[in-house]
């Protein structure tokens, strides 16, 4: 078992990436979304558009890299992780 730090509040959500064993998200109170990758033990990607908490998170079936959050602060975002998040 390990331990992944990042988050400054509660984690509300986390999806494994249907197209990669070793990824996954993250959303939190905190008001980010993080892709995590389990190989490398740590988060490797952050999403912080929202402005309030960020409740929701999942992947696409149909587009590899795709990942849709939803927030208290009533937006929806979907985005290409890798192409459009900050890197960590």
């Amino acid at each position: 078992m390990s331990t992944l730090s990042g988050h400054g509040l509660a984690v509300r959500k986390i999806a494994s990436c249907p197209h990669s064993g070793n990824l996954l998200a993250s959303a939190s109170y905190d008001m980010s979304v993080r892709i995590w990758d389990l190989d490398l033990g740590r988060a490797v990607a952050i999403w912080d558009g929202h402005t309030e908490f960020a409740y929701g998170v999942d992947w696409s079936l149909f587009g590899e890299g795709w990942v849709g959050s939803v927030g208290w602060d009533g937006r929806v975002f979907v985005g290409d992780w890798a192409r459009e998040w900050r890197k960590v």
